[in-house]
Order: C-alpha cells, then sequence, then structure tokens
C-alpha cells in the first residue's frame, strides 16, 4: 500500500480508499479503482499516479476541477495531510506511515482496499445459503421469497431482524418482508440509496451494527443487535444473499405481472371488449389478433369508418405482454395543426400561451403500454415528420423542455384510406408508411359479416341495455331480416347507435321490425319487396318446386345486386343453406 485517501466531508464521510502501488483512477464510475458516491463528482474525475517515490494527482475531468489545499490544480504532488476538494467531497491524503498526521475522527468508517479479500464463510452461513437456494426452488409468491431472504439474512449473520424493502420512482421505501426484530423501516438518505444503486453494500452508524445491500430495486437491511461490528465477510455475505433473493424477486415479479394479465384479460372478456362473431371474417380477424398479440412490432389496420378498428387495436394490447400497461387511443383526424408537438409529445409550463401547467403527451402517457393512433392518414406532413422522429428514435422533447423523455411504446395505426396509393401521390410519407406497414390487418366491413347480426345485436344490446335500464329478449326475426337489409354505410358504430334508438324509443320486448324502422334513419328505404316467381304454365302444368326456389334465389340475388348475405336474410336461410342451393342449380359462380 502506497497511502490513503480519507474522506473528512461529504456524503461519503469516514470512508478510507487505499491507494496500492500502481496507484488508481479516482471518480464514481464502478471501473474506478478509488470509488466515491458522491454524485458531483465526475465518473473518472482524477487519477492517483506513483511516480519518483511520491504520489501524484492528476485531473482527468475538465468540466469538474480538483482543488489541493484550497487552490485549483491540473497536477499535484501529494504531500501529508494536503486536502483535496472534489465536488461535494473533501479528502484528507496520508501516506502509509502516517506521515505524522493524527488520523481524523469519522462517525461511521467503512474501509476499501484493493484486493483485499474476505474470510472464508462459516458453516452457519454456506447452510442458510443452501437453505434460501431451497426455500426459493419452492417459492410461489414474492412475498414468501422476500420472507426467505429475510430470515437467511438472520441465520447467516447470526443478526437481530432483517428486511426487504421495496424502492418506488422517488426512491421511498415500503416493507416487504422481515424476520427476527426489525421495525420495517430504514432510513436511508439520497446519497446512500445512490450507493447501493452502485452496487455497494454498507455499514451504517457509530457503532457499525447496521448492514444494508442492494437487490435490485429493493434493499436489504439488517440489524446486528449488540454483538461485534460487521466485518468485511459479513458485507460479502449479504450481498450474495441479497443478490439470490434479487434474481428470485425478479423472476415472482414477472410471474405477478402474467398473473395480472391474465386476471385482467378475463374482465376484459366479461365486459364484452373483444370482437364478436362466427363468421369467416370475424375467425380471420380472431386468428389475425392471436397472432400479432404475442410480438412487439408495430400494427396497421385498415378498414372503414365505424367497423372497429379501435376494438382491434384493444384486443391486441390485451392479448400483449403490454396489457398492464396503458392503452391510448388518439385520432389523428381530430388534431389541430397548431397543438399536434403539444399533443404528441406534451408541453411544460409556460411553453406557449394558455400552457398554465406541466402536461405529459400521448407518447408520455402510453409509455409501457400501447399507442393507438386511428386515421393515421389524417395526418399533415409537419405531423407525419414528428411521428416518425418518435418512432425511429423512441424519445423526444417536450414543447418548450430541453430534457430528453425516452418511451417504450408500440405503435399500432389505423386509416380508412389507401396509404400506399398517398404515397404514390405524395401525400403521405414513404418512410412513415414503411415503418408502420409491418403487420397489417383488414377488419371488414359489416355487411361483409352479416351472419354475425344476431350474436352482434345480443352484444350490442347487453350492453347499451347496461346504460339506459332497460333490457329485453332480443329481436324478432322479421327485425333481423331488416337489419340485414339494410347497407349500414357506418358499420358496427352505426348498429350500435341504431340498437340503442330502438332500446330507449321502442315499446316492445323483443324488439320488433317497427322498433328498427322508427330507429332507422329517414333515408333508409326498405328493400323492395320480392315478387313471387312467375312462371307461365302452358295447358295448366304444375310448375316443379326446384324450379320455383330457384327463381326465388336468382330474384333475390338481383334485388341486392348479388349479395348473398342479404340475399340469404330476405328469403328467410342462412348463407350455408344459400351457397348449398346454388351449388346444387349450378349457379355458384
Amino acid at each position: 500500500m502506497w497511502g490513503r485517501l480519507f474522506v473528512i466531508a461529504g456524503p461519503d464521510r469516514g470512508r478510507e480508499l487505499m491507494i496500492g502501488d500502481g496507484g488508481g483512477r479516482l471518480g464514481r464510475s464502478s471501473s474506478c479503482d478509488l470509488r466515491l458516491g458522491d454524485p458531483s463528482i465526475s465518473r473518472e474525475h482524477a487519477l492517483v499516479e506513483i511516480v519518483d517515490g511520491g504520489a501524484h494527482l492528476v485531473a482527468t475531468a475538465a468540466t469538474n476541477p480538483i482543488r489541493v489545499n484550497g487552490r485549483s490544480v491540473e497536477r499535484r504532488r501529494l504531500a501529508p495531510g494536503d486536502v483535496v476538494e472534489l465536488g461535494s467531497t473533501t479528502l484528507q491524503y496520508l501516506p502509509a506511515d502516517g506521515g505524522g498526521v493524527e488520523l481524523p475522527e469519522a462517525a461511521a468508517r467503512v474501509t476499501v482496499e484493493l484486493g483485499r479479500t474476505a474470510p472464508p464463510p462459516s458453516t452457519a452461513a454456506l447452510t442458510a445459503v443452501v437453505e434460501l437456494a431451497r426455500a426459493l426452488a419452492r417459492t410461489v409468491s414474492r412475498d414468501a421469497g422476500a420472507t426467505a431472504v429475510a430470515q437467511a439474512l438472520v441465520d447467516a449473520l447470526g443478526a437481530t431482524g432483517a428486511a426487504v424493502l421495496a424502492r418506488d420512482a422517488a426512491g421511498f421505501l415500503a416493507l416487504v418482508a422481515r424476520a427476527g426484530e426489525h421495525p420495517g423501516t430504514a432510513a436511508l438518505d439520497r446519497v446512500l440509496l445512490a450507493r447501493l444503486d452502485a452496487g455497494e453494500a454498507l455499514v451504517l452508524g457509530e457503532a457499525r451494527r447496521e448492514l444494508v445491500a442492494p437487490a435490485g430495486r429493493a434493499v436489504v437491511h439488517v440489524l446486528g443487535g449488540g454483538g461485534p461490528a460487521w466485518t468485511a465477510a459479513d458485507l460479502a455475505m449479504a450481498s450474495a444473499l441479497a443478490a439470490c433473493g434479487q434474481l428470485a424477486l425478479a423472476a415472482l415479479a414477472v410471474q405477478a405481472v402474467d398473473e395480472r394479465r391474465v386476471r385482467a384479460l378475463g374482465e376484459r372478456q366479461r365486459d364484452g371488449g373483444e370482437p364478436v362473431g362466427e363468421s369467416p371474417a370475424a375467425r380471420g380477424l380472431s386468428a389475425f389478433i392471436a397472432r400479432v398479440a404475442v410480438v412487439d412490432a408495430s400494427v396497421l389496420l385498415l378498414g372503414e369508418s365505424g367497423a372497429g378498428k379501435e376494438v382491434v387495436a384493444g384486443a391486441i394490447h390485451r392479448g400483449s405482454r403490454r396489457a398492464v400497461g396503458p392503452f391510448v387511443a388518439v385520432n389523428c383526424a381530430a388534431l389541430a395543426e397548431s397543438l399536434i408537438e403539444s399533443e404528441l409529445c406534451g408541453h411544460e409550463k409556460g411553453a406557449f400561451t394558455g400552457a398554465s401547467e406541466r402536461r405529459a403527451g400521448r407518447f408520455e402517457q402510453a409509455d409501457g403500454g400501447t399507442l393507438f393512433r386511428d386515421e393515421v392518414g389524417e395526418l399533415s406532413p409537419a405531423a407525419q415528420a414528428k411521428l416518425l422522429r418518435v418512432l425511429e428514435e423512441r424519445r423526444f422533447e417536450r414543447t418548450g423542455g430541453t430534457r430528453t423523455i425516452a418511451v417504450d411504446v408500440r405503435i399500432i395505426a389505423a386509416t380508412h384510406r389507401d396509404l400506399r396509393a398517398m404515397v404514390e401521390h405524395g401525400s403521405f410519407r414513404s418512410d412513415l408508411f414503411y415503418r408502420l406497414d409491418v403487420l397489417v390487418g383488414v377488419v371488414p366491413p359489416l355487411r361483409e359479416r352479416l351472419a354475425d347480426l344476431p350474436v352482434l345485436c345480443a352484444h350490442l344490446l347487453a350492453r347499451a341495455g347496461e346504460r339506459v335500464g332497460r333490457r329485453v329478449h332480443g329481436l324478432t326475426p322479421e327485425a333481423l331480416r331488416r337489419l340485414a337489409a339494410y347497407p349500414w354505410p357506418g358499420n358496427i358504430r352505426e348498429l350500435r347507435n341504431v340498437l340503442e334508438r330502438a332500446l330507449v324509443l321502442g315499446q316492445r320486448d323483443p324488439i320488433d321490425v317497427d322498433d328498427i324502422e322508427a330507429a332507422l334513419p329517414p333515408s333508409a328505404l326498405p328493400p323492395a319487396p320480392l315478387s313471387p316467381p312467375t312462371a307461365t304454365v302452358a295447358g295448366g302444368a304444375v310448375v316443379p318446386l326446384d324450379q320455383l326456389e330457384r327463381e326465388a334465389v336468382r330474384a333475390a340475388l338481383v334485388a341486392f345486386d348479388g349479395n348473398k348475405a342479404r340475399a340469404a336474410a330476405a328469403l328467410g336461410i342462412d348463407r350455408t343453406a344459400l351457397y348449398k342451393k346454388l351449388r346444387r342449380y349450378g349457379d355458384d359462380g
């Protein structure tokens, strides 16, 4: 050992840094040989060199100077008793033999010596490690795992009590589990928490009877009662047990998230939030949702307005690993050009007239979850550029701010426009299009899934009944046929509105065709009635039923412009039966 730097003031007060024969780097980085936890010093603040029989202090952080005995220096040969100032820390240099300088008193001395090896752990300590491993292997909950860690600390160190304390984003501690005699709290200030974040295990207090060690986002806190002070071996053992606990608790936390996700999915499905239907189009959409939900790539949903693109986006989110995170929806068509940047990225207080307080933007609100951008084809060129930048960098600044904010967001976009054609015409950025055009799904319009009308109506009536306080027993067959005859330009959104009007204004239970007629828009003319098929019967001959049926089917197809679903509904049969008849007549093309 060449000498030592003793911390006499600052966050690390009482620590003693031992300088080896090769010198070393001084700073707060974990790669430094002489390491401090003071956040005001640089990661590599200075270099200690052994030259010509003396220790030389060399400044390496140009923006963070060094002062020795009150004067700024770039290089200085240290003399016994020299006082060195780095940031908020003050140290005193002492050579290996003390140099005739008396070592200052300190309340809590923790010696850190390079190359120092701790004595081997005791048999009791090794037994505690083995027992902890066995206990964690059997553990199925975070609390049980944390209790096992606390008990292992008591057993291995002969402690009075131990606790596992969780930390939130603000640094506050909350008890997870404890063993022995422990109050369940610990007084750890910001500086100590910063040192724990750096991976240090620490001895606290004048009597050195408190010990803390990091366990990921948790802290283990051990009390020793009135016994001997903790040793380097105790610090090493506490760190090892905390590390074992950290891995187990992290795995249990993932398991807890999965369990919450499953519960959330179940609750959403009971609430009727999933797309419903058994038609081929509905089944294909459900299969698409299942495939894309488990990956984290961008999704582009195509479909007419009102077809249910937001419902599909919500189902993808709830089936993903982000299900416990937020689902934030924004309609791009409703964004004012002057507020687009503020809406997407938020703003600081005073950023513009009317910005009376800080506001988080949609990207920030969706951090850890999914951002659904409906009608993305309506974005202006400026908004497209802003969206592209955030998609590429996953970071941004609030309007009026300077701090860069990083986010973890999955993007689901939707539009009723042909984005590829817009790219060819120059009204939509090609680079943004290819960012969004990763997983593409088509949400079919209602007129292509009329076979789902009965189940859709039952689903929507149940939800509307909860809102308006009236429940009915479905619809009559005539009412369903009338709904099937309507073209539904507004798709499922329009169907929901029609059913809710019929539920509120109608008097019948089940809802009858007259209720539906009153709820449909005035422009919705009833379909032309199907005239009975006529045939010239020569000589009074009887026309075969198959021929009459064939003519009726053809007449229905002509009346509905070849729409087989509507024709089947008008004939009073399902679409499968209609297809069978067409194949039998040779008209299935």
